[in-house]
């Protein structure tokens, strides 16, 4: 697995120890830490010339290559001091299953011992995190905060490392010491990089590599720290295409092979560009032939030259004059049109001044106005409180007439009572009792049939008009009915007659189809066509010049556009619309059914009026303007100033319009949205729903069939119209029945009424006469009474008298009232008339106003572009006097004499025909020069160029075979010695793996097989069967372990000095007594070798070499080593073997208290 890490960069500073053998570590020193090489340099040249070396390069790379090649030939002097970089100290913090660990290291060997889950594999995990692995490449975690102890919300790791002896790492900054510390939380995790006097220098992960990469700690190399995990799977998933690739970059012949094949590549890239250039070289020699030959055959063409020159200068002449002819016609039009400004700015002032005086006038008309409306109103006034006058003394004379018939029925009524007393006196008188009782029942019986008859006519009466009541709401409802129907058979008889104008339209747009417009365009259009009047033809209908870009914004278009507008037409000016009005009078003013087409007035202009600064800011919908294809600018400009397109924005739907219009901020500039069925949206106020089917203008090839759609639509509304005639028809019965009923029920509710005020009446005068009979007043009582009611009599007469001579004042009153009432509203007639007719002439004063408004715009609109052209000119009359300037200039620059220069002046000859004479002299010089086709001097420049050329060609050819001869030496010298390294490395692993397997005896032996061509290495072992197993993973497992032990310590004696630390974890614990005897005699051997006699032997006045730390749960008895060489960490026992440390105590204890009792 640790196979497939990445390449391991060159170090950024210092040397490497000596490595493999002398001449080895020297090459591999001076590969990894010199300055960039020749062939780099090679290389930056040629990308920078585009493969061509410059001159200069030659000297330079000369001495680079010669510097390098005694750098590599050189021997490196004794260096003093300790190895960099060594463990001093870890320290974790609730790191994995340690709340808090301290463990010291020595400089030489170092063992970690331990049970099983005391933590020793958490020691190696936290070195490997602390010098920047990931979590997953431990095998431990799958991310960092898995790292972390249980329970706690951090973990910290704090590796010390030894920065004395040689080559420190910035020893003024950070000391003795570099404490290298990694703090985790469920988060993050960060780095701390600190000085021995835990000063924080730096915080990033960065500066933390720079310090390994000093140190030469490359912490997924096998070789500097193996966990147990790598040690199990090494030699069981190492492929030999892997374990080779694993050889090169622990030794570093990768980077020297890469620096081999980068060199190669540029020798060969060198010598192409040699052979390109030697291939010019025969190019400029051929070129510099073919120029010799091409100067010996030139000839001289100066005279002919001179006669082309002198024409030339003619021309020259001809142009300044015709220049001159052009400028004084452009002063003449802008003197003209300097004229015609000022006689329009005249006519301007002659409509300011109507229009000032029309304003005046118009002003006092509407003083009258408001003096006739203010007068209007108090007569209004007066004239309503006289209306009231009268109608309250009419309402008033009423009254009293009632009041007198009111007296005159009581003088009636009491002149029959005193009549009947009378006669009840005189029946009195002549009566006996027996009458008495007689008379009384019969009076009686009468009065209760009375008042049985009063009960059922009022019984009847209240029945009646509660049928009345019904039959008028029915008459109400019957009304409502008919005015609805007969409002819905005017709408149909007005759609009837549109649609049969629209299909009478249709079947004639067959044959034309500007009658969609109108029958009687066709008529107009010709009319128009051969009236003479016209200073400029007019325009129309407008809708023949609209297109739509797309099919479906056809009904958008019209919809906004308006049928008016479609089919009207244009005018330039008054007097052209003026000659219109009277063709349309021609030609439709006999069809009093056609009205006359909308006529707009305005001034034709070729530009199309720039609307892109207050259109509507939107970039997902387009505006009208947009989808309207038209390209007639007179059609165009009409269209943005009646309809403002820019301002209309189209959309798909109406859902879509509310929620850009209505539901959020509209975009700027917006009047209203139209979506394609015809709806239409204003901005933040209001939805107009619309559902329109098709186009009425836009012509298509279904005529025909919209010609059968709108005869059916026809038949449709005839069969609604006719059923709404039926329906009327049916509620005119219903409501003659309705009235017939209504009527009957009057007439029963009236006579019962009658009835019942007859019975009511008879009643009282029963009851009169009853009570009359059964009274048992004498009489006087009676004549008593008469006497009373003789006086109420008078009173009552007397009282009318007075009643009626007030109705006679009263009718005085009315009269006068309903006179000056009368007085009033013909005044009031008059001052309306007046008014009347003061409002005319405000309007006329107004269309007036407007027309001369309309001619001061005419001629305000019409000066503009005459000062555009005036400017045009005299830009054009400036530009004239710039070419007339450079003319002259050019004329000057000829020598010419005056006789010369006037000769020329006053030559006839014109621009063309001395333009003719050009030709045929420069036809006849080209003649010439094909005989001849260069001068002299440009053969000779040519032909030093082309020297110059070709002895530059010859030195650059000559510098680069010098260079690429260098280049050639230096890669065979780094080939020769490459293979040399790489043989010797080669060696080095193979002798120390195979003594390493003898050393455990019992016929157990191996060896390392290199293949350099195939890039392959296998690991072949024998055992005492004489059998060689290619399959390690038939090996034991202590096999294995003893197997990885031996390949590494051989990679360690390969690359000795290369690390200041290395770290094996487990590695005895899958061993047997043997194996484990072995593997650790040896490694105490090589460790202590390596740690002190690597300082003696090869490094002449260091005291120490590598550090070596160990990780085994095995007993460490007799180790056979200096005690002062090795330092041993005894990790407390886990929680288990002491609980049952705990338990044997507790059982011990208690066997012994109870001995005495036994």
């Amino acid at each position: 697995m640790f196979l497939n890490g990445h390449k391991r960069k060159r170090p950024a500073e210092g040397p490497l120890d000596p490595c493999l053998a002398t001449s080895q570590a020297k090459l591999v020193s001076q590969s990894c830490n010199s300055q960039p090489t020749p062939v780099f340099e090679l290389e930056k040249e040629l990308e920078q010339n585009g493969e061509n070396l410059s001159p200069g390069t030659t000297a330079r790379f000369l001495k680079s290559t010669q510097s390098s090649q005694e750098e590599i030939c050189s021997t490196p002097g004794a260096v003093s001091g300790v190895l960099c970089g060594k463990l001093q100290k870890l320290v974790l913090k609730n790191f994995m299953n340690h709340r808090h660990l301290e463990v010291p290291f020595g400089d030489k060997i170092n063992f970690v011992t331990g049970k099983n889950g005391s933590g020793k594999s958490a020691i190696v995990t936290a070195l490997l995190i602390g010098l920047g692995a990931k979590a997953s490449f431990t095998q431990r975690a799958a991310s960092t905060k898995g790292l972390i102890r249980k329970d706690e919300s951090a973990a910290t790791v704090a590796i010390h490392l030894s920065n004395e002896g040689k080559n420190p790492f910035q020893r003024e900054t950070y000391g003795p010491t570099i404490v290298i510390e990694r703090r985790i939380t469920q988060s993050a995790s960060t780095y701390k990089i600190k000085t021995h006097r835990d000063r924080t220098i730096g915080t990033t992960a960065t500066l933390m590599h720079r310090v390994l990469d000093h140190f030469d700690i490359c912490i997924d190399n096998p070789t500097t720290i193996l966990t147990q995990d790598m040690s199990r799977e090494f030699l069981a998933t190492a492929e030999p295409t892997k374990m080779y690739s694993f050889f090169k970059q622990v030794t570093r012949l990768d980077l020297l092979e890469d620096d081999l094949k980068e060199i190669k590549a540029n020798v060969e890239k060198g010598q192409k560009v040699v052979e390109r250039t030697k291939e010019k070289l025969a190019h400029f020699l051929e070129q510099i032939k073919k120029v010799q030959v091409r100067i010996k055959a030139c000839d001289s063409k100066e005279q002919l030259q001179l006669k082309r020159r002198r024409l030339q200068v003619e021309l020259l002449v001809v142009m300044k004059k015709d220049l001159d002819a052009k400028k004084f016609e452009l002063q003449r039009r802008v003197t003209d049109k300097e004229r015609n400004i000022e006689m329009r700015r005249q006519k301007i002032a002659d409509s300011q001044r109507e229009v000032d005086k029309i304003e005046t006038e118009r002003q006092k008309v509407q003083t009258e106005i408001d003096d006739l409306n203010k007068q209007t109103h108090l007569l209004n006034e007066e004239k309503s409180n006289k209306e009231s006058i009268y109608r309250e003394a009419n309402r008033t004379s009423s009254a009293v007439k009632m009041s007198i018939q009111s007296k005159e029925s009581s003088i009636r009524n009491l002149k029959k009572e005193l009549a009947a007393m009378e006669k009840v006196i005189l029946q009195h008188r002549a009566r006996n009792e027996n009458e008495y009782a007689q008379e009384s029942r019969k009076l009686q019986e009468k009065l209760a049939e009375l008042e049985k008859e009063i009960e059922e006519s009022k019984s009847e009466a209240q029945s009646a008009d509660g049928k009345l009541k019904q039959v008028n709401d029915n008459e109400d409802r019957l009304r409502q009915d008919l005015r609805m129907y007969r409002h819905q058979i005017a709408m149909h008889e007005s759609d009837i007659k549109q649609m049969e104008t629209r299909v009478r339209q249709l079947k004639e747009s067959k044959d034309n189809h500007l009658k969609l417009y109108g029958l009687h365009v066709p008529e107009l259009l010709e009319a128009i066509k051969t009236e003479a009047r016209f200073s400029k033809t007019p325009k129309g209908p407008l809708g023949r010049y609209i297109k739509a870009s797309k099919a479906e914004y056809e009904i958008p278009i019209e919809q906004c556009i308006g049928s008016g507008l479609m089919t009207g037409f244009m005018c330039d000016n008054r007097s052209d619309a003026a000659i219109l009005r009277g063709i349309f009078e021609r030609v439709i003013g006999r069809d009093r059914k056609q009205t006359f087409p909308q006529l707009i007035v305005q001034s034709f202009m070729n530009t199309i009026y720039d609307t892109s600064g207050h259109k509507s800011q939107t970039n997902s919908q387009p505006t009208l303007q947009e989808v309207i294809n038209c390209e007639d600018p007179v059609v165009m400009n009409c269209l943005i100033d009646q309809v403002s397109p820019e301002n209309i924005i189209i959309f798909n739907s109406l859902k879509e319009a509310r929620q850009v219009l209505i539901m959020s901020d509209p975009p700027a500039k917006t009047e209203k949205g139209i979506c394609l069925n015809g709806s239409e949206v204003i901005p933040g106020r209001a939805v107009y729903a619309n559902n329109v089917k098709e186009c009425n203008f836009f012509q298509r090839d279904d005529i025909s069939h919209k010609i059968a759609t709108t005869q059916e639509q026809i038949e449709t509304i005839k069969r609604d119209k006719a059923a709404a005639e039926i329906e009327i028809r049916s509620l005119d019965e219903k409501f003659k029945s309705n009235k017939e009923v209504q009527k009957s029920l009057l007439e029963t509710k009236f006579s019962r009424e009658r009835k019942f005020e007859s019975a009511s009446r008879l009643a009282k005068e029963v009851k009169r006469d009853l009570d009359q009979l059964l009274s048992d007043e004498t009489t006087e009582v009676y004549e008593s009474e008469i006497r009373d009611d003789a006086s109420k009599l008078e009173k009552e007469e007397a009282s009318l008298v007075q009643i009626k001579n007030t109705l006679e004042k009263l009718k005085l009153e009315e009269e006068s009232a309903k006179s000056e009432f009368h007085s009033l509203q013909e005044k009031y007639n008059c001052l309306r008339n007046e008014l009347r007719s003061k409002t005319n002439r405000v309007q006329n004063l107004n269309v007036q106003l407007s027309e001369h408004v309309e001619t001061k715009k005419f001629y305000q609109t019409s000066i503009a572009p005459i000062e555009r052209e005036i400017q045009d000119n005299k830009a054009a009359c400036t530009n004239l006097d710039t070419q007339n300037s450079n003319l002259q200039q050019k004329i000057d620059e000829q020598v010419l004499d005056q006789e010369e220069y006037g000769r020329m002046m006053r030559s006839r000859r014109s621009k063309a025909d001395i333009e003719k004479a050009l030709v045929d002299s420069r036809n006849l010089l080209a003649a010439k020069e094909k005989e001849n086709p260069e001068n002299r001097a440009d053969l000779e420049a040519q032909l030093a160029i082309q020297t110059d050329k070709y002895s530059l060609a010859e030195s650059e050819i000559s510098e680069r075979e010098e260079l690429l001869a260098v280049l050639q030496d230096a890669l065979k010298f780094r080939q020769t010695k490459f293979l040399s390294l790489r043989e010797n490395a080669t060696v080095t692993m193979a002798n120390g793996f195979a003594h390493r397997l003898g050393l455990r005896g019992n016929g157990y032996s191996g060896k390392l097989v290199f293949d350099h061509e195939a890039k392959t290495l296998d690991i072949l072992i024998k055992t005492k069967s004489d059998k060689v197993l290619k399959n390690k993973s038939q090996l034991s497992g202590g096999e294995r372990s003893f197997t990885t032990v031996c390949f590494i310590t051989a990679m360690w004696s390969a690359v000795s000095g290369t690390s200041p630390f290395k770290i094996l974890d487990e590695f005895d614990v899958f061993m047997d007594m043997v194996n484990r005897k072995v593997s650790m005699d040896y490694l105490l051997e090589f460790a202590t070798t390596e740690a002190s006699e690597v300082g003696e032997e090869r490094l002449a006045s260091s005291p120490t070499g590598s550090q070596f730390i160990f990780f085994t749960p095995l007993d460490l008895g007799n180790l056979r080593t200096r005690p002062e060489d090795v330092k041993i960490f005894r990790m407390p026992d886990p929680e288990r073997y002491q609980r049952q440390s705990n338990l044997t105590q507790f059982f011990n204890e208690s066997e012994e208290q109870t001995e005495p009792t036994q």
